[in-house]
């Protein structure tokens, strides 16, 4: 495999190093990835660079290079957190989150020392730390009284992206969407439902077959969605995704998680409870899924509704929030 750039050249840049990995996983005999998967790897390692040249207050593209083990060993602690910007920077990172980042950047240091960028592998066993205890892999779900307070702090007057912001939290709570369904929907995949006026049938496509299915908004969603509309409607975008940002075009994936942290926060606060660390548009969707195998609703229906593939991976990493109730669904599943 040739790689984009000899040692003996110039150093890489960050993203040239990423780069450069990333051309051998996408060709690899086994466990090959996609450009299009690696999009998280790419975000975790920027999230590193740029904290390291926080940490060491220089704008140095090259300090990856001279990354010491005792940095690595901070950041995955706190820096990945994403909690740390809206409480303090001592905010503890999940041991799930730590894991994560820590086999990333193991790997793509491995790749830069193998191929002479860099000198060591800063990421050692003891910075990653050990795995996670199964409630520690327990997915997070909100408390059901923040759950249920979202629609409450939501702008009594809102403005055109607020309208777009409050049709996005509905959306999420009412469906199970991933944040990348959510992103990628388009208006193309959107029409009215005539058995139910007011709502909308969503076509969701995905790689996997069960990811491909339509889904209607229910209760006060597909009025949300239809303000928003009103104004997406007339903008004039080179991009046809129904959830756009003011300025970029395509939401990213980082302003629908600021989004959704912002209105969690808010809730966390009317219902008089601790914001957690790790807030996100999976913890909707966990929450959603929860709520709904509790109140009795068939696993195989909400499969479906989710476009997850069967009932054992609906319930994986959700069993420590279910109902005593709703415990012979995971019996069933199992």
């Amino acid at each position: 495999m040739a790689h984009l750039l000899n040692p003996d050249d110039r150093r890489l840049t960050p993203s040239e190093l990423f780069e450069d990995w990333l051309s051998v996983r996408e060709h690899a005999s086994y466990d090959r990835l996609s450009r299009e998967a690696a999009e998280p790897y790419r975000y975790i390692w920027k999230s590193w660079c740029d904290w390291l040249g926080e940490q060491r207050d220089s704008v140095d593209p090259f300090l990856y290079t001279t990354a010491a083990t005792q940095e690595m060993f901070r950041y995955l602690r706190v820096g990945p957190s994403p909690s740390s910007k809206r409480k303090s920077k001592s905010a503890p990172t999940s041991p799930i989150t730590r894991q994560r980042y820590g086999r990333v950047l193991k790997e793509i240091y491995q790749h830069a020392v193998n191929f002479g960028f860099c000198t060591s592998n800063p990421v050692s066993d003891a910075a990653i730390g050990e795995a996670p205890s199964p409630t520690e892999r327990s997915a997070q779900v909100l408390p059901p009284k923040v759950f249920s307070c979202i629609p409450q702090v939501f702008p009594q007057d809102p403005t055109p992206y607020e309208k777009r912001d409050i049709a996005i939290l509905l959306m999420l709570m009412d469906t199970g969407m991933t944040s990348g369904e959510l992103r990628e929907l388009e208006l193309g995949d959107i029409r009215k439902d005539f058995q139910d006026p007011g709502q909308f049938i969503l076509r969701i496509d995905g790689p996997r077959g069960a990811q491909r299915r339509e889904i209607s908004t229910r209760g006060p969603t597909g009025p949300a969605l239809h303000r928003w509309l009103v104004y997406r409607n007339v903008m004039r975008r080179d991009t046809d995704v129904v959830f756009v940002s003011e300025k970029r075009g395509a939401m990213q994936r980082e302003t629908l998680f600021r989004l959704v942290a912002k209105y969690v926060a808010l809730a966390c606060a009317h219902a008089g409870v601790d914001v957690p660390n790790h807030v996100g548009p999976g913890t909707i969707r966990n929450t959603a899924i929860v709520r709904w195998i509790n109140s009795g609703e068939p696993p195989s229906r909400i499969c479906l509704r989710t476009g997850i593939k069967d009932e054992r991976t609906l319930l994986f990493r959700l069993q420590l929030h279910l109902a005593p109730s709703a415990m012979k669904a995971t019996a069933v599943a199992q």
